[in-house]
């Protein structure tokens, strides 16, 4: 019986063990992380929610088919795209953010 309670300790440990590495590994992030990761798709979906009320359903589905389409239009293979279709029909071509002056996306 002592053996067996001992066996089932190591095995506790040996649980306890391998959940901390699992949480240990797993990178930290802070709650705003998230926040700032989905702010955009949180912003497009207000926006489609609003133009749907006000000007009908036809309208934030049409906006959604053509940004579908104009994030597709690449460069040729080798050469970076830069989407500016896209970016003028989300009214991000008369913004200037980091990636403009830093040159890489974050």
């Amino acid at each position: 019986q002592r053996q067996q309670r001992m066996m089932a300790q190591a095995s506790a440990v040996q649980g306890a063990d391998a959940r901390a590495k699992a949480a240990f590994l797993q990178p930290i992030s802070h709650p705003a992380e998230a926040i700032q990761k989905d702010w955009l798709r949180n912003q497009l979906e207000t926006k489609h929610h609003i133009m749907g009320n006000v000007y009908g359903t036809h309208l934030p589905m049409r906006v959604r088919i053509e940004m579908n389409i104009l994030s597709q239009v690449q460069r040729l293979p080798g050469l970076p795209s830069h989407h500016v279709g896209l970016d003028t029909i989300m009214g991000r071509d008369e913004t200037i953010d980091f990636e403009d002056y830093l040159g890489c996306k974050f």
